[in-house]
């Protein structure tokens, strides 16, 4: 993957379900800034809120960084980082399939939001969870 260069960057903590409000008002604010779409503001809405509760449910907490970014082409996006010092993913494949949950849940956020980043990046292991992912105008 290209290097992104960085414009602006902000990191909030997610230490309960009310930080949501504050993460996707931030959030929001950056996608109109560059121009996306109300579609792709939805989907990336979404799936800071899918991953905002892996956070939360997970990793018992967490921060995520908002990184206003641009690509060697000039294209505008962001990136988002969110971090957890949880017990990590088990099976990173597995999860992304869908249908995988250790909480009882349907077992689709992982792999939706996924689907619904233009790309996706997870590390993992018994000290935490970091997932990035990228979303462009």
């Amino acid at each position: 993957m290209e290097k992104d260069t960085l414009i602006n960057e902000n990191k909030l903590s997610i230490r309960s379900d009310k930080d949501y409000s504050i993460i996707s008002s931030c959030l929001l604010n950056i996608l109109k800034k560059i121009g996306v779409g109300t579609l792709k503001c939805a989907q990336t809405l979404f799936v800071c809120r899918e991953l905002a509760v892996n956070v939360l449910v997970h990793g018992k907490g967490g921060d995520i960084i908002f990184s206003q970014i641009s690509n060697a082409n000039g294209q505008e996006g962001v990136r988002l980082t969110f971090s957890d010092k949880g017990p990590g993913i088990p099976d990173i494949r597995k999860a992304l399939k869908g249908g995988f949950s250790t909480t009882g849940s349907l077992g689709v956020g992982l792999s939706t939001a996924r689907d619904l980043s233009d790309d996706m990046h997870i590390e993992s292991s018994s000290e935490g969870t970091t997932i990035t992912v990228w979303v462009w105008k």
